[in-house]
């Protein structure tokens, strides 16, 4: 089975315009490309969804894509305002945006600047001009909070300071930067033939990571927490979890069962949605750190169906954990409907661990995953208690990919 790349934001937009284009053309009319339907005026992110959830720590200029249906024969201006419970933190990068003569597209920026926050919070951006609007947009914005070590913890912090390992630089917010060379789904990203694999590289530019002393932790065995934002892959492994779910035209969104259970928990593409990846267990081993470990070490012991049915292995990944919107939702209705249960675990798209760690990475696979040699790379990691710097490298294996997708990334103590 293999997965289309998903679409981008600009190929969705103009081919739903261009579909509406043509089925309200007249056959009599003398330019049969004219179209005749109403204009609108179209919000949406980067992402192409018109909802987005951002963290309170959040502080780049978030991107905003207006669209007209049409070119403007003259210049139209359009007036934007923010309203909701977020807006007093939210700064527009402007509050009008004029399309000129012959274009049909424009942008803005929304700046967030949110200091302590304890709640969530909302903000719509509306728009008003000549032209209706196909629909308002919306942020969410999570709070999240700055670690605190407890008593114990502090001890504990304590101890290993006595023993030289000052971990004062590491514990705390950390700024990653990197990349991410995405393997894709199969033979789609394979170019013609004899030509190479289109890898995609995706870039990591202050992403913010939280770091905590583990609960592992021992008085002998510094253990770390990535608590929120692991490796800052949050949006990364969102995007690749869509893509291969709700995003995905041939092996989701046409299957009625898939779309029937996405349905009932109120899962859509542009639905606001928190996502968080985490990692436990990073263990401190002088100047290298270990993270690896068997991907059942990942999984919340609640979530049982996506141990059912799932393993017939357990192998060696980052045991990433996932905490989202989407997976609450669905926990929420198999307690209220326990044959719901049985029904999710029978649909492609919901067992994210499986989908985003399919194969082991403590060795190169690539010759049981029929993909090419020479994409594995070893696992590493380091650390310098200086500075706070980590630096790592690993594979991963997505469900459907030829071959392995290659993380690197440099984490640096926020300043």
């Amino acid at each position: 089975m293999n997965m289309t790349r998903p679409i981008t934001t600009v190929l969705y937009t103009l081919l739903a315009l261009l579909s509406l284009a043509l089925t309200s053309c007249r056959k009599d009319s003398p330019s049969p490309n004219r179209y005749t339907g109403q204009d609108k005026v179209y919000l949406s992110l980067s992402d192409g969804t018109r909802s987005g959830t951002i963290s309170s720590l959040e502080t780049r200029p978030i991107r905003v894509l207006i669209r007209l249906t049409r070119p403007v024969e003259s210049p139209l201006t359009l007036s934007f305002r923010l309203e909701g419970s977020a807006a007093p933190s939210l700064s527009l990068s402007t509050q009008t945006v004029t399309i000129p003569t012959g274009s049909f597209e424009g942008e803005l920026s929304i700046t967030p600047h949110f200091k302590v926050l304890t709640e969530p919070l909302e903000a719509t951006l509306h728009v008003t001009s000549q032209l209706p609007s196909d629909g308002d947009l919306t942020l969410r914005v999570t709070p999240i909070r700055s670690w605190n070590p407890t008593p114990e913890q502090e001890k504990l912090i304590a101890g290993y300071r006595a023993k030289g390992i000052d971990l004062s630089r590491v514990l705390g917010f950390h700024v990653v930067s990197g990349t991410v060379a995405f393997a894709g789904f199969g033979d789609y990203d394979y170019g013609p033939e004899g030509a190479p694999l289109r890898e995609e590289l995706m870039r990591l530019s202050s992403e913010i990571m939280r770091v905590e002393l583990s609960q592992r932790a021992t008085a002998e065995r510094p253990i770390l927490t990535f608590s929120y934002n692991a490796f800052g892959l949050n949006a990364i492994l969102r995007r690749i979890w869509y893509a291969m779910s709700i995003d995905n035209d041939f092996e989701f969104r046409k299957q009625e069962e898939s779309m029937a259970v996405a349905r009932e928990i109120g899962w859509e593409r542009d639905s606001p949605e928190t996502f968080n990846v985490t990692l436990d267990n990073i263990r401190l081993e002088g100047g290298q750190l270990a993270y690896t470990g068997p991907r059942s070490e990942g999984i919340p012991r609640d979530f049982p169906f996506l141990v059912q049915g799932l393993y017939t292995s357990d192998p060696i990944v980052v045991p990433f954990s996932y905490e989202t919107s989407i997976l609450d939702r669905v926990l929420a209705e198999i307690k209220r409907t326990p044959t719901f249960l049985d029904r999710v675990t029978q649909v492609n798209g919901f067992n994210l661990y499986s989908l985003l760690s399919n194969t082991g990475i403590d060795e190169d696979h690539s010759e049981s995953i029929g993909g090419r040699t020479g994409s594995y790379i070893a696992p590493q990691g380091t650390i310098d208690l200086k500075t706070g710097r980590m630096t790592f490298t690993f594979p991963l294996h997505v469900e459907n990919s030829d071959h392995y997708t290659i993380v690197r990334v440099t984490t640096e103590p926020k300043k």
